[in-house]
């Protein structure tokens, strides 16, 4: 009863999350299509959800170590219910995948061309593409990211 109790009090942290994943679901739908939508959740949701853990997780080392045991305690919860949700969308993706062998395949070839301009970097090729600034490179690759998560 007592941990029902804990995680009672993360109850706002679901809807949140909860109503977050809607709104993103029918804005994606709306402007793309459903399947571009769920894959869109389904990274927004793993980046978030790790996110989250690790910063609760801190939060209660934090409090642990102030000798805050109520903080500690809601931290924990909180910690434990992104941790859910985190092992939910991991277990969605794969479902996802599963069903998907041309996106398996899609993502293999993007992280092979990353792995070739890794290397190309390194090597000091940049394939016949300009120096430019370093500022224009992060503002191109950012601009590339943003374009790869729509």
């Amino acid at each position: 009863m007592n941990a029902l109790v804990r995680l009672v009090r993360s109850l706002p942290l679901v809807i949140a999350l909860a109503l977050l994943g809607v709104v993103v679901y029918l804005l994606v739908s709306w402007l793309r299509s459903p399947d571009r939508a769920k894959q869109v959740l389904i990274r927004l949701f793993h980046v978030l959800n790790a996110a989250l853990t690790a910063l609760f997780l801190l939060g209660v080392a934090y409090a642990l170590g102030e000798g805050n045991l109520f903080v500690a305690d809601l931290n924990a919860g909180f910690a434990a219910v992104t941790a859910v949700g985190l092992a939910i969308t991991l277990l969605c993706r794969w479902r996802y995948l599963a069903h998907r062998p041309e996106l398996r395949r899609e993502r293999a070839e993007r992280a092979e061309r990353r792995r070739n301009a890794r290397r190309d970097r390194r090597s000091g090729d940049d394939g016949g593409r300009s120096e430019g600034s370093g500022a224009a490179q992060l503002l191109g690759q950012l601009g590339a990211w943003w374009a790869d998560f729509l």
